[in-house]
């Protein structure tokens, strides 16, 4: 576990949380094999190693874009965070293949909802790397961001929480 910050509460901030998109393995930003996400230029967040291919919505809110070649998933959070999960590395190439779909722009989603089923093997087969970014891309408009690391459970397993102010929302 890293943290940013110790937790305290006030009067209009809220504790919210992201949870896992996939069963897997939650490292810290800086080990994701892309340099853009490993500096920490896109935002703050992680790196999961997927256990299977099974993702799932990490947050309660909405659909914002499903890229084109179906990698990546940008969501805007009930607490206003804006958050992109981008499925494996230079993925971008396969040109969507090895990745069905199941959400499009504007859905509303629930933790735990289907949003894609992917082809781990056929990733590593053309050399790629399945480690996916989960990342929020808005972090200074939130305080206290604190990312959990290890194991985790697709929609039950809080990887990264974070103090949000609700006259911001």
């Amino acid at each position: 576990m890293y943290m940013n910050g110790l937790f305290s509460l006030k009067n209009n901030s809220k504790l919210a949380a992201i949870y896992a998109p996939v069963n897997g393995e939650v490292i810290h930003e800086s080990n994701i094999p892309d340099v853009a996400f490993a500096s920490g230029m896109l935002g703050e967040g992680l790196g999961i190693i997927p256990k299977d291919g099974h993702f799932v919505s990490p947050v309660n809110g909405t659909v914002v874009d499903v890229t084109a070649t179906k990698h990546a998933f940008s969501f805007t959070t009930d607490d206003g965070a804006e958050i992109l999960l981008h499925i494996g590395i230079d993925t971008v190439t396969l040109k969507g293949e090895g990745f069905n779909v199941f959400v499009k722009n504007g859905d509303k989603v629930r933790v735990g909802d289907r949003i894609a089923e992917v082809d781990l093997e056929l990733i590593k087969s053309k050399g790629l790397s399945e480690i996916s970014a989960l990342i929020i891309i808005n972090p200074d408009e939130f305080s206290q961001i604190t990312v959990f690391e290890g194991e985790c459970r697709a929609a039950s397993s809080s990887i990264l929480n974070f103090v949000t102010n609700q006259n911001n929302k």
